[in-house]
């Protein structure tokens, strides 16, 4: 077979692979990723011609279409295939296939976050959450250092006010969790007896 590119055969690649092979979540969002951005990459320049080829459709649009996703997982995916070469840039290729292949159980969040550290501590803590085999650790945020946590008394017998001081400490999502902490704990309590 004949291709015009490396890139073309990646993307012929993967996509007759796509469906074939029991690709993980992490590696169907990077095959998505290099099919947007090989397709981005052919429209460059003023869009009148591609445009009336493909629909009106924008090359993220288009590529979801294919992959019967939403535009917005599209562009997600790019921004977690891009911090995972990020990290494979500087860490080695090893973390890339770690991670796509789940030997490494970090999830997007874990690779984005870790893409915005410096090289030193990115180094640092890639290596231990590999050779640990477990998520990577991330050191606290530098607002955290030696701050003191003020006490808090919550008012006994006032549930309405216990509620609004719990809102104030936690947030909202915060509050959330600890509603479901305590339903979980009440059912597991009714199961044991």
């Amino acid at each position: 077979m004949d291709f015009s590119s490396r890139e073309a055969v990646k993307t012929w690649l993967f996509a007759t692979h796509y469906g074939r092979r029991s690709y993980s979540a992490e590696m169907k969002a990077y095959v998505r990723r290099t099919d947007y951005l090989t397709r981005k990459k052919q429209h460059g320049g003023a869009r009148k011609k591609a445009s009336s080829q493909s629909g009106n459709l924008k090359t993220a649009d288009a590529v979801a279409a294919e992959y019967c996703t939403g535009r917005n997982t599209i562009l997600r995916d790019a921004a977690f295939a891009e911090a995972l070469d990020a990290i494979a840039g500087h860490c080695g290729e090893e973390v890339r296939q770690a991670v796509l292949s789940r030997v490494a159980k970090w999830t997007r969040r874990d690779v984005e976050r870790l893409a915005k550290l410096d090289k030193s501590a990115l180094q640092e803590i890639v290596q231990g959450a590999l050779a640990a085999g477990k998520r990577p650790k991330f050191p606290p945020p530098a607002g955290d250092k030696g701050t003191t946590r003020k006490s808090v008394s919550i008012p006994m017998g006032k549930p309405v006010e216990q509620v609004r001081v719990l809102r104030k400490i936690l947030g909202g999502k915060g509050l959330a969790r600890l509603q479901r902490a305590i339903a979980r704990f009440f059912e597991k309590q009714k199961k044991s007896q």
